[in-house]
């Protein structure tokens, strides 16, 4: 393992009759992190994180070349 990061902005959605609040169950991450991936630099978020451009923003100016983005939207 190289890195470790937890996502820092949760999902929480109320929608007509239907409610997913990730907060719930998730404690969010504060740490932006990059890691070092042989010569590139990645820069790490998950999921909804991706909504957020200040956060790629952030990456890019502590070297990150590459984002690394595993996402699923299932609402």
């Amino acid at each position: 393992m190289v890195a470790v990061y937890r996502k820092i902005h949760l999902f929480d959605v109320k929608a007509l009759d239907r409610e997913y609040v990730e907060s719930r169950i998730v404690t969010p991450g504060h740490e932006i992190v990059t890691a070092k991936a042989g010569a590139a630099t990645l820069g790490l978020s998950v999921c909804y994180d991706l909504r957020f451009p200040e956060l790629y923003r952030l990456l890019t100016l502590r070297g990150a070349e590459i984002f690394a983005v595993p996402a699923a939207f299932t609402l």
